[in-house]
């Protein structure tokens, strides 16, 4: 099988891996979102847990999520549920966390990150490698790549802004890796002799 054959059938693969990766997110996203009207509605940006009759403040911090959890204090006991949350009411104390729907959809589109920025990496690493020099259909791979991970990171249901403590092991570092494989294969074409 000839060089640009390899490459157009990889590219396919790719696009094809990408596009699942992007329809399982958009998936996991509607099954998160329940339809049905809860009782408790939770508020992260706000630091606030309403019901239909009483406003309580969550202790708490989003910086870890989706394994974030929050406590609150009701002036009326009662059992709750939350779309996304799992809820836990004991007396007058309620205790919030991701279900673990959300936590295994986040976690699932870090890997997905990951995948993505480690075959980056892979082909940025065989190319500088090579003696031959880099096909430009690689700068273009890389740069969309580069443009696509954010995207990815924002399917993240209910995920607060960048800057939490998934973004540093999973969302971050990949950018970095996606960088840095996109320099090498660049100063490996200006470097070519031909």
């Amino acid at each position: 099988m000839t060089a640009p054959k390899r490459w157009l059938i990889l590219s396919i693969l790719l696009l094809l891996a990408g596009g699942a990766g992007l329809l399982y997110a958009s998936v996991i996203q509607t099954l998160t979102n329940e339809p049905l009207e809860p009782n408790l509605v939770v508020d992260i940006n706000r630091k606030e847990v309403r019901t239909q009759t009483q406003v309580a403040h969550l202790v708490g911090s989003p910086f870890y999520y989706p394994r974030d959890r929050y406590t609150a204090v009701l002036q009326t006991p009662g059992s709750f549920q939350a779309s996304g949350f799992k809820v836990q009411s004991n007396g007058n104390l309620v205790e919030i966390e991701r279900s673990d729907l959300v936590q295994f959809s986040a976690h699932s589109i870090v890997a997905l990150i990951w995948l993505t920025a480690l075959s980056i990496a892979g082909v940025a690493l065989r190319t500088l490698l090579s003696d031959k020099r880099p096909d430009p259909n690689l700068f273009t791979w890389a740069t969309v790549a580069l443009l696509a991970l954010p995207a990815l990171r924002q399917t993240m249901v209910g995920a607060p802004a960048i800057g939490i403590y998934i973004d540093f092991y999973g969302f971050l570092c990949c950018e970095m890796i996606v960088v840095f494989s996109l320099l090498a294969m660049t100063v490996k074409w200006l470097a070519r002799k031909d």
